[in-house]
């Protein structure tokens, strides 16, 4: 009986034991696939170079191997794959060990840049001197007080703000007036900048570095030329009012000329303005035959550009994408190149990163060897992904219903470590020049813009339809021989404008974007939490009442 005891006490311990080896077995499995998982994806978004790739394959396939072969119950097989698994971990580590701690060549050592290839880039770009309005902006607007504002004026920025965008007479503001005035010289020669056809200012590629667009300046130049333009209107001066519309026009395309998205938009708010005014000499104004055929020519046209345009901004972006990049590596004078040892390369000039432990920064060398090319200018290739990936988003139109978790991953666990975690260095130059939502925001800018040049063609045809025929029509169908047939759809909502009689004159307005008619208003109703988001064509919108800001703060709103 003790020898039956002791035998069935055996193979007790032998099942119990295969049942913690298979159990083990399953485990090391089901977490070898879940890496296998991950690292697949990692090396799918280009995360990796190859050097990461052969690194992760040593460390990940004998795993599922030594799994497998476990749960066949091949333990030759098992103890031959531990073993090479054990060799193969020992030669990754003495690999990394030298290239830790192998002596870099003699320096000394400074940041690499892509300046050469910006350089080329810009003189592409470049037009001569003569012919380049930025010049000529720089020029006239050199001795500018951007804070100079009308004295013994109560509110002055608040009503400046209101006087940009509706019409007024002098007897009601002469302070102003007179103000207005001091500047006429200052405006007759921006009328001169505003006949020129390129504007050119360098593009800005490093991080942290001011854009060369002198962005307050000409914001109080616009402001002067909607002062005085609504100050026309409101004085009947059809033709003057026109003259500093048109020059509005050509200053937003100044604008459009630049490099970044910022400069977009803010041309797009100039604009907007200019139309407003300009819609307001077709409806309210006695606007001649001549204003109406000069008004047709100088009016954007009605055709959407988007892909062009979207593809040229994004370019402009792979190049800061580089140049954000470039600091990640260092050359010395023999023409060698290595990685850099600080893992804060992205700080601006002014602010040098503080300068890191040996062995730490031959760690963070360690790691750019797993997931950044060796070589610099395969970094352009890494930029041309980027692009390739926003691009892909935004090709069917600058509004379009991108999922939430395609604009933004960041709450994801599997996005953070398959794009922070794996290349960190990869993912903030990302963030910094590539940021998805900020597209996505910006196309929608863009749709509004092109939504307000479409309304703006309408009410020409709608001007041009009441001359011919006494009065406004029943719908918009009855004008289609005056305007171009694109000005028709709205952008912004993918439907046709909202149009209806209203007394002696009409309504137009857009939807916006959730397609909801809500009588052309746009407002946040708080008690709903919801966005009334209509764009009125005319009326034109009344300037909404602001909080009162410090005097002599710039104003952003033109």
């Amino acid at each position: 009986m003790c020898d039956e005891d002791r035998e069935e006490k055996q193979d007790k311990r032998s099942r119990r034991k295969r049942k913690r080896k298979t159990v083990a077995c399953v485990l090391l499995l089901l977490m070898s696939c879940a890496y296998l998982g991950v690292f697949l994806w990692i090396a799918h978004t280009g995360c990796l170079t190859w050097i990461g790739i052969v690194v992760g394959t040593i460390l990940l396939a004998p795993n599922i191997f030594i799994a497998v072969a476990g749960l066949a119950h091949k333990e030759k097989l098992e103890k031959r794959l531990c073993r090479i698994s054990l060799c193969l971990g020992i030669a990754i580590l003495v690999v990394l060990g030298i290239l830790v701690f192998w002596p870099d060549p003699p320096g000394p050592w400074r940041s690499y840049t892509f300046d050469a290839e910006v350089a080329a880039f810009e003189a592409k770009r470049a037009v001569p001197g003569e012919e380049n309005a930025a010049l000529r902006y720089e020029a006239a607007l050199s001795t500018v007080d951007v804070n100079d504002r009308p004295e013994s004026v109560s509110d002055v920025t608040l009503l400046l703000r209101r006087l940009s965008q509706e019409p007024w007479e002098s007897e009601e503001q002469p302070e102003v007036s007179v103000w207005l005035d001091s500047h006429a010289t200052l405006i007759h020669e921006l009328l001169k900048i505003g006949q020129m056809g390129e504007c050119r200012w360098p593009m800005a590629t490093e991080f942290g570095e001011d854009s060369p667009v002198p962005y307050k300046q000409l914001a109080f130049a616009a402001q002067l030329f909607l002062l005085a333009g609504n100050r026309d209107l409101g004085e009947d001066r059809i033709e003057k009012s026109l003259e500093k519309s048109f020059w509005l026009l050509r200053h937003a395309d100044h604008l459009y000329q630049q490099t970044h998205n910022t400069d977009l938009r803010i041309g797009f708010r100039r604009e907007e303005l200019a139309l407003q005014m300009i819609r307001y000499v077709l409806v309210r104004g006695e606007a001649s035959p001549v204003d109406l055929e000069a008004i047709a020519r100088h009016l954007p046209g009605t055709e959407s550009t988007w892909n062009q345009d979207i593809a040229r901004l994004l370019r402009f972006d792979e190049v800061r994408f580089a140049q954000v990049m470039a600091p990640v590596y260092e050359f010395n004078g023999r023409g060698q190149i290595r990685f850099s040892a600080s893992a804060f390369p992205f700080l601006p000039k002014d602010k040098p990163p503080p300068k890191p432990r040996a062995l730490s920064g031959k760690l963070w060398k360690l790691c750019c060897h797993m997931n950044m090319p060796l070589n610099p200018d395969d970094v352009w290739m890494m930029a041309r992904q980027e692009s390739s990936r926003v691009m892909r988003l935004l090709e069917s139109g600058p509004v379009l219903p991108v999922p939430e978790d395609d604009l933004f991953n960041g709450k994801s666990f599997v996005y953070f470590v398959t794009n922070v975690l794996a290349n960190l260095t990869r993912f903030m130059a990302r963030s910094l020049t590539f940021g998805i939502s900020t597209y996505a925001s910006f196309g929608r800018s863009y749709a509004e813009n092109l939504t307000h040049r479409r309304g703006t063609w309408l009410v020409l045809g709608l001007r041009r339809y009441r001359d011919d025929h006494g009065s406004w029509p029943s719908s918009l169908d009855a004008i289609s021989a005056y305007v171009p047939a694109e000005a028709f759809v709205d952008p912004t909502s993918g439907g046709r404008f909202v149009y209806a009689l209203d007394g002696n004159s009409f309504r137009l307005y857009s939807t916006g974007v959730n397609r909801t008619d809500e009588g052309g208003r746009a407002r946040y109703i708080e008690e709903r939490d919801y966005c009334e988001d209509d764009i009125l064509i005319w009326p034109l919108p009344k300037p909404e009442p602001r909080k009162p800001q410090p005097k002599h703060e710039d104003v952003d709103g033109v």
